[in-house]
Formats: structure tokens, C-alpha cells, sequence
């Protein structure tokens, strides 16, 4: 069921601990970047890795795709799509279309009420 995070990822930190793998699916400015970094548990509240590596789309914990680049649609439907902003909503247009928002689970953005507040 998509949107819901498994519960039992696959994924474990070099501690042993459960990890989160999160995908930065969107572009910046049409090239795909490069991450991949890791927060083990002691560092972060909970263990995670963030990756942009595109072989490792069926394995993800949840899908981070950015409001002003919204391009194509993950591999998969089990993982929660994540929305990223710092932008006021005003001005991304893909924001007032219900269809489009429909696919989303979550929010990082910058109000303190959004799932993932992007306090920058």
C-alpha cells in the first residue's frame, strides 16, 4: 500500500539499527545530482541514508520530489512521496492541482506544522 513506510525496512546502519533509505528523486535544474549521505543513530534521531542513485529505486523507505521539479513519477507505489518546498505557495502552480497533489503523503517545507520542517 503505497504510503505507508514499511515497517520492516531492509535496510540497516553500521550500528545494526533499522535505516531509513530516502530518494531525492527530482532534478536541480535538470541535472540530477549526486548524493548519498548517511545519519546514524546517535548522530540523528533516527538512522537514514539519502540517495540520488537511480539503481537503488526499489529498495526505498520514501521518494523526496521537489515542487518546482516534478519530473516523471518514482518506480514504485509503496513508498510515501514525500513534497519539498521553501517557497511560498502562493507561487508554484502544480500546488493548486488536486490531482497532482493527490499523490503526496507528506510535506518538507518551512512552517513548523509541515511533517518535515526545513528550518534553514
Amino acid at each position: 500500500m503505497r504510503g505507508m513506510l514499511r515497517e520492516n525496512a531492509s535496510h540497516k546502519s553500521e550500528n545494526g539499527t533499522k535505516s531509513w533509505l530516502i530518494f531525492y528523486w527530482s532534478t536541480f535544474f535538470g541535472t540530477r545530482l549526486k548524493l548519498h549521505e548517511k545519519c546514524e543513530k546517535g548522530d540523528c534521531p533516527v538512522a537514514d541514508e539519502l540517495t540520488s542513485d537511480q539503481s537503488r529505486g526499489k529498495e526505498v523507505d520514501g521518494f523526496v520530489i521537489h515542487v518546482r521539479d516534478p519530473t516523471g513519477s518514482p518506480p514504485v507505489e509503496y513508498a510515501p512521496w514525500i513534497l519539498q518546498t521553501r517557497e511560498n505557495p502562493i507561487y508554484p502552480p502544480v500546488l493548486k492541482n488536486a490531482k497532482f497533489m493527490s499523490k503526496f503523503n507528506l510535506l518538507k517545507s518551512y512552517p513548523f506544522d509541515s511533517d518535515f520542517p526545513d528550518i534553514f
